[in-house]
């Protein structure tokens, strides 16, 4: 028994030295593994001198072989980087229009034994946020567990019958209109992964596929404030959060980001007053 607890030691003991000893030139060749957070697809990729070659591991319906693109990467130093696309298959005609506009840039957080955390940009590391997420260095069998949300609509929750039974919960967010700031868009994301943005006096609703503690999230590009909330997810249960721009003077700045959460009957009237708009 103490061999064994010896060993196991040791390997732990490996395993860490390796992590620490790993650094973002680890990172410019070699295969990784990609499972973007709130979706189910996977990624494989090939990373070889300045190209990085992604190939999708979901096979498309009615097509022959699996879908890949190819991408230019330009480090900036050691750990940010920027992916522009040079040419692929599988894309819709919107996906292929984004990617030939815009470059996505990258910054390397964390990098352990199998694994690195990385967040991502559009256009450069000062553009929107565009989410944190990881890469494998091996497969992954966890995937399937991605799901976190998905944007819905009241009338499809109405045919579905929702009640406290349901394996599901759902977020009403909405945004009161005022006339300051009404110019200004309010982003939001859910445990860093975007969920969408609230223009002046707009809602949206969610379907929420996790119980847990969840942080909703608010910025405005440009602005150093920032709004947080920790939301409290229970299955059969509804959410009404109303989420708001206050004009006035702070520390960060002449705005403050808010989420307040709301008496499920107020909010669901102001929710509707907005939604039906």
């Amino acid at each position: 028994m103490r061999k064994l607890i010896l060993l196991f030691v040791l390997a732990n003991m490996a395993l860490l030295v390796h992590a620490q000893s790993l650094s973002c030139a680890d990172l410019k060749s070699g295969e990784f593994y990609y499972y973007p957070k709130n979706t189910l697809v996977q990624y494989h990729i090939y990373v070889t001198g300045n190209v990085e070659k992604v190939v999708s591991m979901n096979k498309r319906k009615g097509a022959a072989f699996y879908d890949s693109s190819l991408y230019k990467i330009e480090w900036k130093d050691d750990c940010t980087y920027t992916l522009k696309y040079m040419e692929g298959s599988g894309m819709t005609d919107e996906e292929l229009k984004f990617a030939t506009k815009h470059k996505i840039a990258y910054r390397v957080d964390t990098i352990a034994a199998d694994y690195y955390v990385f967040d991502s940009h559009l256009d450069k590391l000062s553009g929107g946020f565009m989410g944190k997420d990881t890469m494998w260095k091996h497969p992954q069998s966890h995937f399937e567990d991605n799901m976190l949300f998905v944007p819905t609509d009241p009338n499809v929750i109405k045919k579905h019958h929702f009640s406290d039974t349901s394996r599901v919960a759902l977020l009403y967010v909405y945004r009161p209109g005022k006339l300051k700031l009404s110019f200004s868009d309010l982003f939001l994301s859910y445990q860093e992964i975007p969920m969408g943005v609230l223009k002046n006096k707009s809602a949206l609703v969610f379907a929420l596929y996790k119980e847990g503690t969840f942080n909703l999230h608010s910025w405005i590009n440009g602005n150093k404030e920032v709004g947080n909330f920790p939301l409290e997810v229970k299955f059969g249960k509804k959410y009404y959060i109303r989420a708001e721009m206050i004009w006035g003077l702070y520390m960060t700045g002449n705005t403050k980001l808010q989420f307040t959460p709301m008496d499920p009957k107020e909010g669901k009237d102001e929710f509707e007053a907005i939604y039906q708009q």
